[in-house]
């Protein structure tokens, strides 16, 4: 009994298919497998720092393709209010 597609058949038909008809890249393709070549984070990790001065800030991912500044309205315990949080680098 034959099953393709897994284990050491599927990786013997993909040699023989290789060897018969050789590489299907042209010579001058670099792999994608070096470490230069990954793809880059979707969202990065930002610091929202309160504007009543407490030092209390919340942490959130933002994606890298906003360009702007974001601004959130959230709760800040230590003055017991909604305060405007605002976006700063993180540390």
């Amino acid at each position: 009994m034959r099953v393709l597609g897994y284990g050491l058949f599927s990786s013997l038909n993909s040699l023989h298919h290789t060897l018969q008809f050789g590489s299907l890249l042209p010579d001058d393709y670099k792999g994608l497998n070096r470490m230069g070549d990954k793809k880059k984070k979707a969202t990065v990790f930002i610091r929202l720092v309160s504007a009543a001065g407490t030092g209390f800030f919340y942490v959130k991912r933002k994606p890298t393709k906003v360009t702007e500044k974001l601004e959130f309205r959230k709760f800040d315990p230590r003055v017991n209010r909604h305060v405007l949080f605002t976006e700063a680098k993180m540390k």
